[in-house]
């Protein structure tokens, strides 16, 4: 395996409150630990070997989810939601990783696509 999509995940319905805790611990359960289990053993694979990659693809499933619960206000977030991603996480993890690994972190980015 070279290659970990992770897009599963599931919501429930109707109001935080008035849903039963159990059913709620369970959807942290898959859509949080599962993922993060997941990423663990995959990433421990991929550094031993050496190359691997990992698509986690959250702004689809949240997109399915809003579509799927005729959500507008959750669709006009979106795109907010992937510039703080973008800006405030992404931009310095990757000056992050050019400081700690320099020209091997830039020869990488040059070889591998960003987004598919």
């Amino acid at each position: 395996m070279g290659l970990l999509v992770a897009a599963a995940g599931f919501g429930t319905s109707g109001l935080f409150l008035d849903a039963p805790l159990d059913e709620e611990m369970d959807m942290l359960n898959v859509n949080c630990r599962s993922l993060l289990a997941l990423s663990w053993y995959f990433g421990q694979r991929f550094a031993k070997r050496g190359r691997g990659g990992m698509v986690l693809m959250s702004s689809m499933l949240y997109i399915g989810i809003s579509l799927l619960f005729n959500s507008l206000w959750a669709l006009l977030l979106l795109l907010p939601l992937l510039l703080v991603v973008q800006i405030g996480v992404i931009q310095h993890e990757e000056v992050y990783l050019e400081r700690k690994f320099g020209d091997e972190y830039l020869r990488y980015k040059v070889q591998v696509r960003r987004w598919i």
